[in-house]
Protein backbone atom coordinates (compact mmCIF):
# COMPACT_ATOMS: atom_id res chain seq x y z
CA UNK A 1 0.00 0.00 0.00
CA UNK A 2 1.56 3.35 -1.00
CA UNK A 3 2.29 5.85 1.75
CA UNK A 4 0.62 9.23 1.66
CA UNK A 5 2.89 12.24 1.31
CA UNK A 6 4.10 13.64 4.64
CA UNK A 7 2.94 10.59 6.62
CA UNK A 8 5.36 8.61 8.74
CA UNK A 9 4.28 4.97 9.14
CA UNK A 10 5.90 4.50 12.58
CA UNK A 11 4.38 7.36 14.52
CA UNK A 12 3.16 10.90 14.30
CA UNK A 13 5.76 13.06 12.62
CA UNK A 14 6.07 16.74 13.60
CA UNK A 15 8.21 19.06 11.51
CA UNK A 16 9.46 22.62 11.94
CA UNK A 17 10.92 25.18 9.59
CA UNK A 18 13.32 27.39 11.52
CA UNK A 19 13.43 30.20 8.96
CA UNK A 20 10.74 29.47 6.37
CA UNK A 21 12.91 29.13 3.26
CA UNK A 22 13.74 25.48 3.98
CA UNK A 23 10.72 24.18 2.10
CA UNK A 24 11.89 25.99 -1.04
CA UNK A 25 15.20 24.17 -0.69
CA UNK A 26 13.41 20.82 -0.24
CA UNK A 27 13.91 19.96 3.42
CA UNK A 28 12.64 20.60 6.94
CA UNK A 29 14.94 21.86 9.69
CA UNK A 30 13.83 19.31 12.27
CA UNK A 31 11.58 16.27 12.48
CA UNK A 32 10.20 14.89 15.75
CA UNK A 33 9.16 11.23 15.63
CA UNK A 34 8.32 9.54 18.92
CA UNK A 35 11.04 10.37 21.46
CA UNK A 36 13.56 11.40 18.76
CA UNK A 37 14.25 14.79 17.19
CA UNK A 38 16.33 14.73 14.01
CA UNK A 39 17.87 18.12 13.20
CA UNK A 40 19.01 18.58 9.60
CA UNK A 41 22.53 19.61 8.78
CA UNK A 42 22.75 23.16 10.11
CA UNK A 43 24.95 25.91 8.67
CA UNK A 44 25.55 29.58 9.46
CA UNK A 45 22.70 31.36 7.63
CA UNK A 46 20.36 34.28 8.14
CA UNK A 47 16.56 34.19 8.03
CA UNK A 48 16.63 34.42 4.23
CA UNK A 49 19.06 31.53 3.76
CA UNK A 50 22.10 33.70 3.04
CA UNK A 51 25.49 32.65 4.44
CA UNK A 52 26.67 34.60 7.48
CA UNK A 53 30.06 35.03 9.14
CA UNK A 54 31.86 34.39 5.85
CA UNK A 55 35.44 33.19 6.48
CA UNK A 56 34.89 33.39 10.27
CA UNK A 57 35.00 29.83 11.63
CA UNK A 58 34.35 30.68 15.32
CA UNK A 59 31.26 32.77 14.53
CA UNK A 60 29.94 30.19 12.08
CA UNK A 61 30.22 27.56 14.83
CA UNK A 62 28.40 29.86 17.28
CA UNK A 63 25.63 30.49 14.74
CA UNK A 64 25.25 26.79 13.94
CA UNK A 65 24.82 25.78 17.59
CA UNK A 66 22.41 28.65 18.24
CA UNK A 67 20.25 27.46 15.31
CA UNK A 68 20.41 23.89 16.63
CA UNK A 69 19.39 25.15 20.08
CA UNK A 70 16.38 26.92 18.54
CA UNK A 71 15.39 23.85 16.51
CA UNK A 72 15.54 21.64 19.60
CA UNK A 73 13.66 24.18 21.74
CA UNK A 74 10.78 24.12 19.24
CA UNK A 75 10.38 20.45 20.23
CA UNK A 76 10.87 20.92 23.98
CA UNK A 77 14.48 19.71 23.89
CA UNK A 78 17.85 21.19 24.85
CA UNK A 79 21.44 20.50 23.86
CA UNK A 80 21.53 17.98 26.74
CA UNK A 81 19.08 15.81 24.80
CA UNK A 82 21.52 15.38 21.89
CA UNK A 83 22.72 11.78 21.68
CA UNK A 84 24.53 11.94 18.34
CA UNK A 85 26.29 14.71 16.47
CA UNK A 86 27.99 14.72 13.07
CA UNK A 87 30.30 17.58 12.08
CA UNK A 88 31.29 18.25 8.49
CA UNK A 89 33.79 21.01 7.70
CA UNK A 90 35.72 22.26 4.74
CA UNK A 91 38.84 22.68 6.90
CA UNK A 92 39.23 20.23 9.78
CA UNK A 93 42.54 21.66 11.08
CA UNK A 94 40.97 25.14 11.17
CA UNK A 95 37.83 23.78 12.85
CA UNK A 96 39.99 22.12 15.51
CA UNK A 97 42.05 25.30 16.01
CA UNK A 98 39.25 27.89 15.88
CA UNK A 99 35.88 26.16 16.17
CA UNK A 100 36.20 23.20 18.54
CA UNK A 101 36.42 25.42 21.63
CA UNK A 102 33.28 27.29 20.50
CA UNK A 103 31.51 23.93 20.10
CA UNK A 104 32.46 23.03 23.68
CA UNK A 105 31.29 26.47 24.87
CA UNK A 106 27.90 25.85 23.23
CA UNK A 107 27.54 22.71 25.36
CA UNK A 108 28.42 24.51 28.63
CA UNK A 109 25.94 23.32 31.25
CA UNK A 110 24.80 20.44 29.03
CA UNK A 111 25.95 16.86 28.67
CA UNK A 112 28.11 16.11 25.63
CA UNK A 113 26.77 13.79 22.93
CA UNK A 114 28.39 10.91 21.15
CA UNK A 115 30.12 12.69 18.30
CA UNK A 116 30.87 10.88 15.12
CA UNK A 117 31.98 11.60 12.53
CA UNK A 118 34.05 14.75 12.21
CA UNK A 119 34.73 14.88 8.48
CA UNK A 120 36.52 17.25 6.12
CA UNK A 121 34.97 17.72 2.67
CA UNK A 122 36.06 19.88 -0.27
CA UNK A 123 32.89 21.99 -0.22
CA UNK A 124 29.48 22.32 1.43
CA UNK A 125 26.24 23.43 -0.28
CA UNK A 126 27.48 27.01 -0.68
CA UNK A 127 31.17 27.94 -0.83
CA UNK A 128 30.84 30.35 2.13
CA UNK A 129 29.79 27.55 4.50
CA UNK A 130 32.73 26.25 6.53
CA UNK A 131 30.93 23.92 8.95
CA UNK A 132 27.68 21.95 9.01
CA UNK A 133 26.37 20.06 12.04
CA UNK A 134 23.60 17.47 12.17
CA UNK A 135 22.24 16.14 15.47
CA UNK A 136 19.82 13.58 16.83
CA UNK A 137 18.18 14.20 20.20
CA UNK A 138 16.35 11.75 22.45
CA UNK A 139 13.56 12.86 24.77
CA UNK A 140 12.95 9.96 27.18
CA UNK A 141 10.10 11.84 28.84
CA UNK A 142 8.25 12.38 25.53
CA UNK A 143 4.55 11.49 25.76
CA UNK A 144 2.79 11.70 22.38
CA UNK A 145 -0.58 11.99 24.10
CA UNK A 146 0.43 15.21 25.85
CA UNK A 147 2.47 16.77 23.04
CA UNK A 148 1.07 20.09 21.88
CA UNK A 149 1.99 20.85 18.27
Amino acid sequence: MPLEANVCPVSTKHMIQLHGFEELWGYVQAVHVGPFVFVSGTVSIDANGNPTAVDDMPTQVDNVYESIRQSLAAHGATLSHIVREAIVTTDLPRFLAEGAARRLAAFAGHSLPASAPWIEVPRLAQPEFMVEVEVTAYLPEFNPLSAAY
